[in-house]
């Protein structure tokens, strides 16, 4: 066996999670009427560094957008007050350059993105 004791061992880790960073790596905005979903992207995405605010519906979504910019909207397709298309479009009247990922827990099917897209 070695010669090293464990403690001169430094394991090595696949991902780097920021320590505490004075600046943020973006700001994203997260609308989805999930909440695991919601908290699930907010974990991740905070422990890469970025600032996260979410909304659990359209009109909290439109409302954030209204108060602050951010770098980047993930936007769920089926939300309960609102259908994500036209969140969408509302984003595109305020924010025309905004960039906006869209993202459903519906698979394939007439209710599923292709269909939201081609309506689009």
């Amino acid at each position: 066996m070695s010669d090293l004791a464990l403690s001169e061992v430094t394991p090595i880790s696949r991902r780097s999670t920021p320590e505490i960073t004075p600046q943020s790596a973006g700001r994203i905005l997260i609308i989805d009427d999930e909440a695991e979903i919601r908290e699930s992207l907010e974990t991740l995405l905070h422990l890469e560094g970025y600032t996260v605010v979410v909304a659990g519906t359209g009109r909290e979504g439109l409302a954030q957008i209204g108060q602050r910019t951010f770098d980047v909207v993930l936007l769920d397709l089926a939300l309960p007050d609102k259908n994500g298309m036209d969140v969408l479009s509302r984003f595109r009247l305020l924010h025309a350059q905004q960039p906006v990922i869209m993202i459903t827990a519906y698979g394939r099917g007439e209710r599923g993105p292709r269909h939201a897209v081609r309506r689009y």
